[in-house]
């Protein structure tokens, strides 16, 4: 990393020993002069080196939108104030930090990125799993204004890896496909096959149609090879009446007669299953399907007509036939167990619930353990055995446990996550949060925000409406009381009384909270009264002025991470640290020759 020593100035050293001018008060102007004056180049110092790293991301991950978020958030006075930098000296030290560590370790972890996914889209490219107008189509994705680069890293190291596994295997059947064709006598003109040439559906970017007809094609060469056409012809029948049906999915069927027409078992024993009835026929097996789809739609009718429970993740039919079969029941059978009172369930399984909607599988496997099932209801216990299952089939293959931290570890893994939280604003929040012993209780109404959005529920036009409206309607509310209905509240014009309770109102229904720094004190303390289930379940946070991608980051990203820690230090018997607290409060002291000395905490 480059190596920088702040500026330092002949004139402001003079104004400082000598008292420049009329006296001490103009030399303390002077001084102030020239701090504002050091800020300002500071601060356009940061912004070229942020423009350039616009103009020099080849991949396009770094934006416009990044840029302006980075300036807003991390560089405004506004901002510095916000982290307690309120003198020009501070702020001065703060700009420094940015220019000397934080931005050129952005700059670092950009580019390793784009290296990262640039090996990835070649190695995919020269191995010819896609083709250049597909590895085209991604590049053009992630140099996409519509998302920050934190979300692009998300998606290039949580889902990416998968799209990768699936390329590969995808190409190994068409090589496999392409040497059969040469070897089995006509293959090449058989329908499956003659189909995959066809030049408009060769350029599809639908893998898994792509992927269907591919796996078709092998089904239907093997049964020419194996003299098991009858026995395909049969399988194709009844599988392309469960898909029709949507109990399978039409992008599964090729697949499904791949297995069946490949299989090693007898000829005899094979035919016997495509064509019997029995349980452990392929007509019992399409059944099963039948009926858990009669599940889904079931759950599907009664969110019709009594509303989603909040929380949980549900998913479309198209979705949900993707998905095995174990998968599949494992989630109609949590998904029904949904529709209840959440007064009358178990505070343990409401904790692990909650977790595996937020989908932090690691904090809801460290909750499962922790469970005495001797102490559970017969009734519990069920609903125990069914969140365990549901993680199993839900949890990525590729997700394995992350190890525990140590405790000295976990704090400052902590604190690099909070601060990693691109709005100033929200980290003094969150470690407010953790201080009063509530950074759960503010996880739990920042992941609402998401679902609603996920769930249809939200959308920036329907935040925009609900905050213009907020201050209004809570006027009312602070006039006439809180009722058991709906309720748009805006806490930073009413603070604490706009926050309704649960534990008084008893009410089922949602609360939206628009809350900025004028309002995170008033939000704090109504938690400590207010923690409940109810409050956790129905409260739903809009942090003024964050955009829902930047949100979202910090729900899916960094709520894992600020979990894990807390969840080590707890153990531990160990209070959460703010690491650069001291310096904050004493950053006065502090001379600016040795400002990287410290870490501010204004990062990207």
């Amino acid at each position: 990393m480059e190596t920088m020593t702040p500026r330092s100035s002949s004139s402001y050293e003079h104004a400082v020993e000598t008292g420049y001018g009329e006296g001490a008060r103009q030399a303390e102007d002077w001084q102030d002069s020239l701090a504002q004056e050091r800020c300002d180049e500071t601060r356009q110092e940061c912004l070229n080196r942020l423009r350039t790293l616009v103009i020099s991301s080849k991949s396009g991950m770094y934006t416009e939108r990044d840029f302006a978020l980075y300036r807003d958030e991390a560089l405004s006075d506004r901002s510095l104030a916000l982290a307690g930098k309120e003198t020009s000296e501070q702020r001065y030290e703060a700009l420094w930090e940015n220019l000397s560590e934080h931005i050129p370790q952005t700059a670092a972890h950009i580019k390793a990125m784009e290296s990262t996914f640039d090996d990835m889209i070649t190695r995919a490219t020269d191995c010819h799993w896609i083709s250049a107008e597909i590895a085209a189509y991604w590049r053009k994705r992630f140099a996409s204004k519509a998302y920050f680069w934190w979300e692009k890293e998300k998606f290039l190291s949580e889902r990416f890896p998968r799209y990768m596994r699936n390329w590969e295997s995808l190409y190994g059947d068409q090589q496999k496909l392409n040497t059969l064709i040469t070897e089995v006598s006509d293959a090449k003109n058989l329908p499956a096959v003659k189909r995959l040439t066809v030049g408009a559906f060769s350029k599809t970017k639908k893998f898994e149609e792509w992927r269907s007809a591919v796996h078709e094609a092998l089904a239907a060469v093997e049964a020419h090879r194996r003299n098991r056409t009858v026995l395909l012809e049969e399988a194709r029948k009844k599988l392309e009446a469960a898909a029709h049906n949507e109990v399978l999915s039409k992008y599964k069927v090729g697949t499904w007669l791949k297995r069946i027409v490949s299989s090693t078992v007898d000829s005899g024993k094979l035919l016997a299953f495509v064509c019997g009835d029995g349980g452990n026929s392929l007509s019992g097996l399409i059944q099963r399907w039948a009926e858990v789809r009669h599940r889904f739609d079931n759950i599907e009718k009664k969110r019709s007509i009594e509303g989603t429970p909040r929380g949980f993740h549900f998913v479309t039919t198209d979705q949900f036939l993707e998905w095995h079969f174990a998968r599949r029941q494992a989630y109609v059978e949590e998904a029904e167990r949904r529709f209840t009172n959440i007064d009358k369930e178990n505070p343990q399984l409401l904790a692990i619930r909650r977790e595996l909607d937020c989908q932090d599988w690691d904090e809801a496997a460290h909750l499962i353990a922790q469970v005495q099932v001797t102490d559970l209801s017969e009734e519990d216990l069920a609903k125990f055995r069914s969140m365990k299952r549901y993680l199993k089939e839900s949890r990525p293959t590729s997700s394995s446990p992350t190890q525990e931290l140590d405790p000295d570890a976990a704090n400052g893994e902590l604190n690099t996550a909070i601060n990693a939280i691109p709005i100033i604003s929200l980290r003094n929040l969150y470690w407010k949060a953790i201080r009063a012993g509530k950074a759960r209780c503010l996880i739990a109404l920042m992941y609402n925000r998401c679902w609603c959005y996920r769930n249809f529920y939200l959308n920036p036009l329907r935040e925009e409406q609900l905050r213009l409206n907020a201050k209004e309607e809570t006027a009312q509310r602070i006039e006439y009381g809180h009722g058991k209905e709906f309720e748009n509240n805006d806490v930073n014009s009413y603070q604490k009384p706009a926050i309704r309770s649960y534990t008084e109102t008893r009410a089922n229904s949602a609360q939206v909270l628009h809350v900025s720094e004028e309002g995170h004190s008033a939000l704090v303390a109504r938690m400590q009264e207010e923690d409940c289930e109810r409050f956790r379940y129905w409260s739903t946070l809009i942090p003024t002025n964050v955009e829902y991608g930047t949100h979202a980051y910090i729900v899916d990203s960094l709520h894992p991470r600020i979990k894990r820690c807390l969840r080590t230090l707890e153990q531990a018997g160990i209070p959460p640290t703010e690491q650069y607290q001291a310096t904050v409060k004493h950053s006065r002291k502090k001379s600016p020759a040795r400002a990287s000395e410290a870490n501010y905490a204004i990062s990207a």
